[in-house]
């Protein structure tokens, strides 16, 4: 097993602008409340339910750069799997090793299209049991071993990690409107996590006499 393997983790759920105007005619007029139309209700952390962009952030493991950037207006995590493999693969010209997700992206499909590629998932066995498939049954009996379950421990010291710099940041709240400016937002964000893990690699990394 490698410790170059690939995530793609939620990096969370981010609320998108909510705002209320006075209308500025007859003053007994009700405020109009005036939300995203991109965005879609979703069931946020704290167990509410407001207008929300679904972030996704992929990181490797071994230096934990974030590498990918994915935000849709769909609540399923499982839809976001392939297309961040995708893009990766993509954008890196080569398939990695190994894909770390939680269980909120298990699917046969995401499974069974990773593998196709030459990508083992890693990814919990909480679901699809009783389906089979080539795919399904290594998958299962990959994530039984020591190995495979050393490897996921990876998963969360590294994208939780990033999850937690971003919403330090505070993007956690979206101050714009629209999936493409949100999305800028992501980049914004992932790109000032890559600056200063790269600044901190350089100050740890052995300078030449």
């Amino acid at each position: 097993m490698t410790h170059s393997s690939w995530l793609n983790i939620k990096a969370g759920w981010y609320q998108a602008q909510q705002r209320k105007k006075q209308n500025k005619g007859d003053p007994a007029e009700a405020r109009v409340s005036s939300t995203d139309a991109q965005a879609r209700v979703m069931k946020l952390p704290d167990g509410g339910f407001r207008p929300a962009f679904n972030v996704q952030y992929c990181a490797e493991t071994k230096l934990g750069l974030v590498v990918g950037v994915g935000i849709g207006n769909s609540g399923a995590d499982q839809d976001e799997l392939v297309p961040m493999h995708a893009a990766v693969m993509a954008a890196y010209g080569r398939a990695v090793p190994n894909w770390l997700a939680d269980g909120g992206y298990v699917s046969q499909e995401g499974i069974e299209r990773l593998s196709a590629h030459g990508t083992a998932p890693c990814l919990p066995v909480g679901a699809l049991l009783k389906r089979a498939s080539r795919a399904l049954d290594a998958w299962r009996t990959r994530m039984q071993t020591e190995d495979a379950k050393a490897l996921y421990r990876w998963r969360a010291r590294t994208i939780e990690w990033v999850n937690a710099r971003v919403s330090n940041d505070g993007f956690y709240v979206v101050n714009v409107r629209g999936l493409t400016k949100a999305r800028a937002l992501a980049l914004w964000h992932a790109l000032a996590h890559n600056l200063r893990r790269l600044s901190a690699l350089r100050l740890a990394w052995p300078q030449p006499a």
